[in-house]
């Protein structure tokens, strides 16, 4: 079964098309866990909706405390097998469905399409990536649990990336996903969203600079602080940072 973690925060125009999408495309078993972060619109009243006419969908409301607090309550509360973090603005396109074949994996990548100032671009799904959203990613829950791996609370930007390359490590499944070829999640950039908000300069220089200071850290710890793939990701991020700090 897959636990689904749906985060609302006052998305009222969108939360519908994604539970929809949910319901409509998911082929095996799952649950869908909507987390209210203290909306003061109608997306409160929507997930109280759903969970009234579906068996398999929860709600949970708590006061507005941020994506991470919402996910990690998820984590709490999920019983599936998978975990899969989906933003309430998203939704799903093509149909999912776990077959035998990477059902002994750690981790999975799908395929997206990411939607931004009305352009659209596929993103292929590769067992060598590593990928920075965490939507994208099926993630095997009793592995999150038994590594300790959550969000970090009180992060804005990369959060994602953090969660993602910690559960890597932890788990030592890089080169080893399972892949879900298929364009899957649909992923819009929206105005208002954290991606666009502006003064975020210094605010994703200081996240991701704790990000970068972390991946060494766990990285030191686990002995792979010279693997390849992890020398790639904090290359990636200095640029990041270097790259924000002059524009």
């Amino acid at each position: 079964m897959i636990s689904i973690v749906v985060t609302a925060y006052n998305i009222e125009r969108y939360l519908s098309r994604c539970i929809d999408s949910i319901i409509l495309h998911v082929k095996c078993d799952y649950e869908v866990i909507l987390v209210d972060d203290g909306s003061t619109d109608n997306s409160a009243r929507i997930c109280d909706e759903y969970a009234g006419r579906y068996d398999n969908i929860r709600v949970i409301h708590q006061d507005n405390r941020g994506v991470s607090v919402a996910r990690n309550r998820g984590i709490e509360e999920a019983k599936g097998e998978w975990l899969w973090f989906v933003d309430g603005d998203d939704y799903i396109e093509n149909d999912v469905d776990i077959d035998e074949e990477k059902a002994d994996k750690d981790m999975m990548v799908m395929g997206c399409v990411w939607e931004e100032a009305n352009r659209c671009v596929q993103v292929c799904a590769e067992a060598t990536c590593v990928p920075y959203n965490t939507w994208r990613c099926l993630f095997r829950r009793e592995r999150v649990v038994e590594k300790g791996v959550r969000f970090a609370e009180g992060r804005r930007y990369a959060e994602d990336q953090e969660f993602v390359i910690s559960y890597m490590l932890a788990t030592g499944c890089y080169g080893q996903l399972g892949v879900i070829a298929e364009s899957i999640y649909h992923y819009t950039v929206r105005e208002g969203s954290a991606v666009t908000q502006k003064g975020r300069k210094l605010v994703m220089m200081r996240d991701i600079w704790a990000v970068w200071c972390k991946t060494i850290w766990e990285a030191l710890r686990r002995g792979e602080l010279l693997a390849p793939w992890v020398m790639n990701e904090l290359k990636r991020m200095a640029k990041t940072i270097l790259v924000t700090a002059v524009r």
